[in-house]
């Protein structure tokens, strides 16, 4: 309060209080609270409210405009009448933004539920911002947001619903500032990852080196069926706009497996499928692996909606085929009740190996350290070796002794590199095959000359002297009469 010489009015009783010594008065005042001052006539006034960042302050002198500000008489106004001054507060606001990325290889869209709760001065007042309570946030294109006009000073507090195929980065609390740059509450969904190791075993006794077997890996979106393309399922491993990739596993036979680790988003859907892997034997193809995927036969297997870390365990094994092998005797003087022995050897086969053999009689053919084993064959008796390796090259030969000895010309169907030897045959495996062994051995005629005829000769050379005995003895006992 000044004086209307502008000087200042010390230690006067304006009717809310005393002035001190500089002429001023300190008021307090509440929400729609007032004071009356008594002010002399033509003295002057100017009333500062105590500024606070938290509120915007207007006031109104008498009937005139409104004024923004919290000092009444930056210039001292003098008093001539009775007058109002009547200032208003009100609560700073400015804008938070939620905004929710999404970082998902499945989907750039969704909708994702949160929480919001607000406290000023320690108290909840959650309730009087509409949707802050509960909200959802929508996604698209991998980023959505929601904006709140909210108290300046208050402390903003949003949290998100778990999903159990996201891990989420949430923000800590935030006290609203009048700067909305500053109000930014920024919440990171990542799908999460699963792995499937592939695992592949060899087991091939022509191998001794590592075999390189391709797979094929598609992923898929589970809900949609969409191809998940440009993901990373491993180093150097991407799939490409079919949701494809590939890899290679290369095993030894009989050594450990060896594995590759896919890591798939939640949930996705993976098929693993393995590449046939075929060998070409003289002029044919074949296939040369029977494969076992978890236990089952087969090249492929599918894993839907991936929720937990996968094993799949390929087993290739070399395939098996079966050789039949047959013995005929003739001749007059074939011994149709002796048994011949036969060699068979397996080369490529270790020494121990064990085959099983039916046919006449059964049992199972055991390897040498020459990588042979012998078996013995009557006339019209039949052999059937199984579990020789598709590819194996096979030697079969007999103990023909005095006999002649034959083989087919030409191979049967299953083999390749047919070779007719002195005694017996030698040959590739590509399926099952069949051998016949035909022994002859034919009587010696005085010639030194084996022939089918010659019993026929002794018996007609028999009966012409019979014959001839006979007539002879007619016409003499003829005569004596």
């Amino acid at each position: 309060v000044l004086d209307d010489a502008g000087k200042a009015v010390k230690n006067y009783n304006i009717g809310a209080g005393t002035t001190n010594n500089i002429g001023e008065l300190m008021l307090t005042l509440g929400n729609n609270g007032t004071a009356q001052l008594r002010v002399p006539h033509g003295y002057q006034l100017t009333v500062e409210e105590t500024a606070n960042g938290l509120y915007a302050t207007k006031y109104v002198w008498n009937d005139e405009e409104e004024q923004t500000g919290n000092i009444f008489g930056e210039t001292p106004v003098p008093v001539f009448q009775n007058s109002t001054l009547a200032f208003t507060n009100t609560r700073k606001m400015a804008e938070v933004t939620v905004t929710k990325d999404l970082d998902d290889p499945l989907t750039d869209s969704g909708t994702f539920a949160f929480a919001g709760s607000l406290t000023d001065a320690g108290t909840d007042v959650t309730n009087q911002i509409a949707d802050l309570g509960n909200f959802d946030i929508t996604v698209s294109q991998n980023t959505g947001s929601k904006v709140f006009s909210l108290p300046v000073g208050a402390i903003v507090t949003i949290t998100e619903t778990e999903y159990d195929a996201y891990t989420t980065v949430m923000p800590d609390s935030l006290t609203v500032s009048e700067t909305a740059a500053d109000n930014q509450l920024v919440f990171t969904n990542t799908r999460k990852t699963k792995t499937v190791t592939v695992s592949k075993t060899l087991n091939d006794p022509l191998k001794s080196e590592t075999v390189a077997f391709t797979f094929n890996a598609t992923l898929l979106n589970t809900n949609s069926g969409t191809p998940v393309g440009d993901y990373i399922l491993a180093e150097g491993i991407t799939t490409g706009s079919e949701g494809q990739a590939s890899f290679t596993l290369s095993p030894v036979s009989g050594g450990e497996a060896v594995v590759q680790v896919l890591t798939v988003p939640y949930d996705a859907t993976l098929t693993i499928t393995e590449n046939p892997l075929t060998e070409t034997i003289g002029d044919v193809t074949v296939e040369a692996y029977e494969t076992r995927v978890d236990e089952n036969e087969g090249l492929s297997k599918t894993i839907s909606g991936i929720k937990a870390d996968h094993t799949v365990a390929f087993i290739n094994t070399r395939k098996t085929v079966d050789l039949t092998v047959s013995k005929t005797v003739t001749g007059g003087f074939g011994d149709y009740t002796k048994s011949f022995n036969f060699t068979i050897e397996v080369p490529d086969a270790a020494a121990g190996t064990e085959f099983s053999y039916s046919g006449t009689g059964s049992g199972v053919l055991k390897l040498n350290a020459d990588k042979k084993a012998d078996f013995y064959l009557k006339h019209n008796e039949t052999i059937v070796i199984t579990g020789l390796p598709l590819g194996t090259y096979v030697t079969v030969t007999e103990d023909k002794e005095n006999y002649t000895f034959i083989v087919p010309d030409t191979a049967s169907s299953g083999m390749q590199q047919y070779s007719i030897l002195e005694n017996g045959a030698s040959f590739v495996l590509t399926d099952n095959a069949s051998l016949t062994f035909t022994n002859n051995l034919e009587p010696v005629a005085p010639t030194g000359v084996r022939t089918t005829i010659f019993p026929f000769v002794i018996m007609l050379v028999f009966g012409l002297i019979l014959g001839g005995g006979l007539y002879y003895g007619k016409r003499r006992k003829g005569g004596e009469e």
